[in-house]
């Protein structure tokens, strides 16, 4: 009965979060745990993440590098690449995101490009990075490809590179503020849903499909921010990602000419 009482208030909680602006970061960060057979522990949210290299070891980076994003198998002759020398915005879409882009861009002012391998987060902080990206006239991109190395980002201790490139949930949104958008080949993948939150009580995990509590508009605010003549194909991308109920394991997969013929991307390099 107590057990209940409570998981209703919890509830109650999460409505009056959505629906009082500017609280979305605090119920996300608050809210958003993982279960243990006996509690939920909150999820630190760290300034540098780990990355898998080769020969099964790993490095810690920030969570925004300067790097090259390029189309071509790692192990493909560099003199047939396409790159583009960028930041590359790894791992979750939250507010340290918005700090470490920030960071990379007064270390690095000379590059205008932001990519992305995220697998999405919180859509307040994806709003607000959006305008960043925005202010600042940066173009975005996805590629097959992330090349890091110390010759590009000093903060960087070794060569790697890594493939599998992706952008999920709220990151595709982020990507459309870009003045232009890159697709750098099509060995990447972009999967969408609609908002939504993930909390757990005791033991148990629980989410909320944000559709159902009211009209969230950040996606759309972000579809928004693309030219005049990319609003209407934007849009159908807009409706195709709030048509699918949220979930974090059975997201909706887009096709390279979806995005192509939606305008998410701009531009193809080949």
């Amino acid at each position: 009965m107590i057990r209940n009482f409570l998981l209703a208030l919890l509830l109650l909680a999460v409505v009056f979060l959505y629906w009082s602006d500017g609280l979305l970061d605090a119920a996300y960060y608050k809210m958003s745990a993982i279960c243990h057979k006996e509690k939920c522990v909150s999820k630190p949210v760290p300034d540098f993440i780990t990355i898998e290299i080769e020969n099964g070891s790993s490095m810690d980076i920030p969570r925004v590098v300067k790097a090259l994003s390029c189309k071509t198998n790692v192990n493909e002759e560099a003199d047939s690449e396409v790159c583009q020398e960028s930041f590359v915005m790894f791992d979750e879409i939250n507010m340290k995101a918005l700090d470490a882009l920030k960071k990379a861009h007064s270390l690095y002012p000379e590059v205008n490009t932001v990519c992305f391998r995220s697998f999405g987060g919180s859509t307040t902080a994806g709003l607000q990075i959006a305008q960043y990206i925005e202010t600042n006239t940066f173009n975005t991109c996805m590629s097959g490809t992330v090349k890091l190395s110390p010759e590009y980002d000093s903060r960087v201790s070794k060569v790697a590179s890594g493939e599998n490139n992706f952008c999920h949930s709220t990151c595709p949104f982020v990507l459309l503020a870009g003045e232009k958008r890159y697709a750098i080949g099509d060995q990447f993948k972009i999967k969408v849903h609609r908002p939504g939150v993930k909390y757990c009580v005791g033991n148990e995990d629980h989410k909320v499909d944000v559709f159902k509590l009211r009209f969230f508009n950040d996606f759309q605010t972000m579809a928004a921010m693309v030219s005049p003549e990319d609003t209407k194909p934007v849009q159908r991308f807009y409706d195709k990602a709030i048509s699918h109920p949220y979930s974090e394991e059975d997201l909706l997969p887009v096709l390279f000419e979806e995005l192509i013929t939606n305008r998410v991307f701009t531009e193809v390099k080949r």
